[in-house]
């Protein structure tokens, strides 16, 4: 179970809300570093673009993806998330 390999990289997120929007993105990066060496090297991109508007009568709706970039398989995987919540 799992890669068999050891990984590290950057990750960062960036957001803003302006009135009832929120709205960013979180991003990060994975190298693998150690691990077994019969097992496929890691180079992965996380990317999250998201964007959210709460009503004034706390209703939230949310979209955002949650992308990943495999780059030893040249490989996208782009998920569509839609959310309503009630605080």
């Amino acid at each position: 179970m799992g890669s068999g390999k050891w990984g590290a990289g950057p990750t960062a997120v960036a957001l803003k809300q302006e009135g009832p929007w929120t709205y960013g993105m979180l991003a990060n990066h994975i190298w693998s570093f150690a691990g077994q060496n019969n097992r496929d090297d890691i180079r992965s991109t996380f990317l999250q673009p998201f964007v959210a508007y709460t009503t004034p009568e706390a209703w939230t709706f949310t979209l955002n993806t949650e992308s990943t970039y495999d780059w030893e398989h040249n490989e996208w995987s782009v998920p569509v998330n839609f959310q309503v919540s009630k605080s």
